[in-house]
């Protein structure tokens, strides 16, 4: 290996940056979903997904987003899909 070949580099960028990139996203998946014991056992991405159903229509940081994720209730626990475009 040298460090000063272009070929050498692609071949470790190649090989490795795949490899790195699904550990990083398997952490973050599990980051994601992990229960918080301070917020009652709900997870980040639970709390997140709260944050936008608390959110009005008019909300004008939210027009154009699309959503399209299965939401956690707040109200009644119950899983469901919601899919769409927001304001």
């Amino acid at each position: 290996m040298d460090v000063n070949k272009v070929e050498d580099i692609y071949a470790l960028h190649f090989v490795f940056v795949p490899i790195i990139q699904h550990h990083l996203n398997t952490f973050r998946n599990g980051w994601a979903h992990h229960k918080l014991r301070t917020e009652n056992s709900r997870t980040p991405t639970q709390l997140w997904i709260q944050g936008f159903s608390c959110v009005g229509e008019d909300d004008e940081a939210l027009t154009g987003l699309e959503v399209c994720w299965y939401l956690m209730s707040c109200n009644e626990g119950v899983e469901h899909k919601f899919s769409g475009l927001v304001g």
